[in-house]
């Protein structure tokens, strides 16, 4: 089932958002005009900031400070002071478009900041403190399920000022609002963000990791400087990261041959770098391990990958299906995370629910099974085009070989991922500040990180509603399927084909009916407003590895004698052979256009919703289906058979962010939130600030992963393949 909910649950930023955003998604904007008394609460509502400066406290010796400090407000008030002024004017007041999906009211944040008691007043320094109180505004929907429907008020109070403080004020004033604590908070000042040891281990990493990148880039520019091309004979070079791409589909098989396609100087350049990298991986490994975190050379390293090899003779066309998948992933991160802080999210769901082109963003998640299905092509491609050599290995042979199999997989993945973990958990509150931006454990999954932050990949399988880094489930599948389920593909494959061609039937078969079975038991309807979707059946290794059991098919075709993936261009004329790859494009464009465009109609409220069995099979089908169109596509294109659309997909412009696609995926959530949940005031959903915002996403997130990737990401790879080859 392709639903709004599933693009943002990857990328959620905890329990309490997602469960923020899954009831505001699921109302439309008749159910909130029809289901909610708003002449019930504005009224209210409006004069919650009143009630904190009226003139009921009795004394500004009152021993409550917080109190003491409200007193001197109101009473400035009282003589129409502009100090006092200021106070009332930084709060919440109901802003326009409440029906239309206006629930976060946030006042002046910066205002509040900059708000204090004179001295004449004063003398003690008292300055406001900005403070978020979040309401629950109960209606009943068509099915008759209480659901809430949150209005977030800004108050900005003395500094001395707990929310616990304010919430008595509040509820005791205001009995019918009943403030929810869990979702309200005062916001910390810039100073106050927790230094606890989670922030002093992210900051000695960066600091040390940062050191030692300087150093060695310019022990390494010194020693490029003063070596000589007659030192060495030129020999081939094979990048570290041509040999160890192997995450989410980048390639991982390089043959021995080279071709150079520059011009002559650039080519002795490649070959000058190469012959001095070469050198001096033979002399030291002390002096590998220093040159790998050399910028510069990895700088050169990842702008040339591609840049050495005949692009025919690879799948680097694969690279256009990697880039434009985690365009796609974006997209839809930038577009649907930010619903839960703008104001107008009834209007803009309504709006884009309703619009045939919006699907696509809608059915983003179908990228993520377009990785599934190029890591395991890649998988049984790699090692299947070396089958003889698996074959003539002895058991201790090739227990050893899946052995660094599996080493290769964790060096490629693990650093960046503790990178990531560790900066994440111990700088999120320092990132930002503002009404918009959490600030409570519970609001995020920091919280988890700090108790559940261990590194097995098994965070899809033990207690996925408390995920730390929640868009990691992926690297989980992605671990679990690449260490079992392709050595025993491959095991199977070598021994007899048809062992293995009923091993690929029985993981999509089960993956289709584990799907069906859940879908029924826990429900899929088109906008569910439950988060176990996520936590029983989207995350899980049994409801995802069909589409990756495809791609280990795909793998193993391409990698038969008969398959030559460097044939020249297949002439299409007019002839019986013009049907192959007409046949196979009209079949791959049925089944992605069915998937990705098949559920307008319930969407749009054109037809009728489906029934809970037809929502079950609907969800269980729609993965694999793409993914054999995708997979089609990828045979035609590997075999020659559609030129123009490999050529474009091969285009070189895509070979550097097809490298970077895992740190892109690892970095843009905390990229999206920043940017969005950043902001000061609520943002207003249209389509320029879509383009906007997905622009802001695309390019940040690809500036944040090249810098990872030089310097986290590539050094264990070049430090792997030294020890490998020595």
């Amino acid at each position: 089932m392709i639903v709004l909910c599933f693009l943002l649950l990857p990328c959620a930023t905890g329990d309490l958002l997602v469960d923020v955003y899954l009831q505001l998604a699921a109302v439309s904007q008749k159910q909130i005009i029809d289901h909610i008394n708003w002449n019930r609460y504005l009224s209210d509502l409006h004069a919650v900031p009143r009630l904190l400066f009226t003139n009921h406290w009795t004394s500004a010796e009152s021993p409550n400070t917080c109190l003491n400090g409200l007193y001197l407000i109101a009473n400035g008030l009282s003589q129409n002071q502009i100090w006092a002024q200021k106070w009332l004017d930084a709060c919440g007041k109901p802003s326009p478009g409440i029906y239309g999906g206006a629930s976060i009211w946030p006042g002046s944040y910066d205002l509040c900041l900059n708000n204090s008691l004179p001295s004449t007043v004063k003398h003690e320094l008292i300055r406001g403190r900005y403070c978020s109180v979040s309401f629950p505004i109960q209606f009943s929907n068509s099915r008759s399920v209480n659901m809430s429907f949150f209005i977030s008020l800004g108050l900005c109070a003395p500094q001395s000022c707990e929310i616990s403080q304010l919430i008595n004020l509040i509820n005791s004033a205001f009995p019918s609002l009943k403030v929810d604590a869990t979702r309200s908070q005062c916001h910390w000042y810039a100073d106050e963000a927790p230094r606890d040891s989670w922030f002093w281990i992210a900051l000695t990493w960066c600091s040390v990791l940062s050191f030692w990148v300087l150093v060695s880039s310019i022990v390494e520019r010194m020693l490029y400087w003063g070596w000589s091309p007659n030192e060495q004979s030129r020999s081939s070079f094979e990048s570290p990261v041509e040999v160890a791409d192997s995450n989410v589909g980048l390639l991982d098989d390089v043959p021995p041959e080279t071709e150079c396609i520059q011009l002559p100087s650039e080519c002795d350049n490649h070959d000058n770098r190469a012959a001095y990298r070469e050198s001096r991986m033979r002399q030291s490994w002390m002096l590998t391990v220093l040159c790998a975190y050399s910028v510069p050379y990895n700088v050169w390293t990842l702008g040339h990958i591609g840049q050495t090899h005949n692009n025919r003779r690879r799948l680097h066309f694969l690279d256009g299906l990697r880039v434009l998948s985690i365009a796609w992933v974006l997209l839809g991160h930038s577009i649907l995370m930010p619903l839960s802080v703008s104001n107008n999210k009834v209007l803009a769901s309504t709006k884009y629910f309703h619009s045939w082109a919006f699907q696509a963003v809608l059915s983003g998640t179908l990228a993520v099974d377009t990785f599934f299905f190029l890591s395991g092509l890649l998988a049984s491609y790699s090692c299947l085009v070396k089958r003889d050599e698996l074959q003539a290995a002895s058991f201790a042979s090739k227990v050893r070989i899946w052995g660094w199999f599996a080493f290769h997989r964790l060096i490629r993945l693990t650093p960046t991922y503790l990178f990531v973990l560790v900066c994440y958990t111990g700088f999120f509150f320092h990132f930002l500040n503002g009404p918009l931006f959490p600030q409570k454990l519970g609001q995020t999954d920091v919280g988890f990180c700090r108790d559940h932050w261990y590194l097995l990949y098994l965070n899809n399988l033990i207690q996925p509603n408390q995920m730390c880094i929640s868009w990691t489930w992926y690297l989980a599948n992605d671990v679990q399927f690449t260490l079992i389920l392709a050595p025993i593909f491959v095991y199977l494959i070598i021994r007899c084909w048809k062992y293995g061609v009923a091993f690929l039937v029985v993981l999509v078969c089960s993956a289709v009916i584990s799907n069906y079975v859940l879908c029924l038991s826990i429900g899929c309807p088109a906008m569910p407003n439950s988060i176990d979707y996520f936590t029983q059946i989207y995350v899980k290794p049994y409801t995802r590895w069909g589409t990756y059991a495809i791609g280990l098919g795909v793998g193993w075709l391409l990698s038969q004698p008969g398959v030559t993936l460097d044939a020249p261009v297949r002439p299409l004329r007019c002839n019986r052979l013009i049907f192959i790859p007409l046949i196979g494009l009209v079949l791959a464009s049925g089944l992605c256009l069915s998937t990705v465009y098949g559920m307008y109609g319930i969407f749009s409220g054109a037809q009728v919703p489906l029934s809970s069995h037809m929502e079950a099979v609907q969800n269980s089908l729609s993965r694999p289906a793409f993914i054999l169109g995708v997979a089609i596509v990828t045979w035609l294109c590997a075999t020659g058979w559609i030129e123009p659309i490999r050529a474009f997909l091969a285009w070189p412009g895509f070979r550097m962010p097809a490298r970077l696609t895992y740190t892109i995926y690892m970095v843009h959530p905390v990229v999206v939130m920043v940017i969005f949940f950043g902001q000061h005031t609520p943002i207003l959903l249209n389509n320029l600030s879509i383009i906007t915002g997905f622009l802001s996403v695309l390019l940040f997130s690809m500036s944040l992963a090249f810098i990872v990737s030089l310097t986290v990401e590539l050094p264990p790879l070049t430090i792997e393949k030294y020890f490998i080859r020595t």
